[in-house]
């Protein structure tokens, strides 16, 4: 086989142990401020060769008038960042990136880049393998102040 000095290199397929336990379905309820609560279906499964941690979530609003978004996020690990790079896609067109040094513990957190015009962090916590949580939180004073609360149990498995 011939190669080329320039052809690229398979990155190993980034250590998703820690993520292991997100595998399969999960059934959530959403707090979010000035809203009606919500139910949020989440559903977890790897994706591009096991290279990559594919996401889909379908939120269902508390108010009637609101329409069904569809979020679809795909999450990997980049060598050259030395970060964990999360891409999400919503039904509504609003989309983003954020970055995490991945898990400390029992608690992954997600931010935006550092140039980035609105200021944020996603903090995932592990309760178990049948449950997490995930807060947003946005700069308030000299803290944080929550804006989101969605906590998740687990609904099924997969093994794909």
């Amino acid at each position: 086989m011939k190669t080329s000095a320039n052809a690229p290199v398979a990155e190993p397929t980034p250590d998703f142990s820690s993520d292991q336990f997100l595998i399969g379905q999960w059934s959530c309820d959403l707090q979010r401020e000035g809203r009606q609560p919500a139910k949020e279906e989440a559903f977890y499964s790897w994706a591009l060769g096991g290279q990559w941690l594919a996401l889909t979530y379908t939120l269902t609003p508390g108010e009637a008038d609101l329409p069904v978004t569809t979020t679809m996020a795909y999450e990997t690990f980049d060598a050259a960042l030395r970060k964990w790079v999360y891409f999400s896609f919503r039904s509504d067109g609003v989309y983003g990136t954020s970055y995490s040094d991945g898990w400390c513990r029992n608690v992954k957190i997600y931010e935006p880049a550092v140039d980035a015009p609105q200021k944020f962090r996603l903090v995932v916590t592990k309760v178990s393998d049948q449950e997490f949580s995930e807060e947003v939180e946005i700069p308030s004073g000299n803290g944080w102040r929550r804006t989101f609360l969605l906590r998740c149990r687990k609904a099924a498995t997969s093994t794909t």
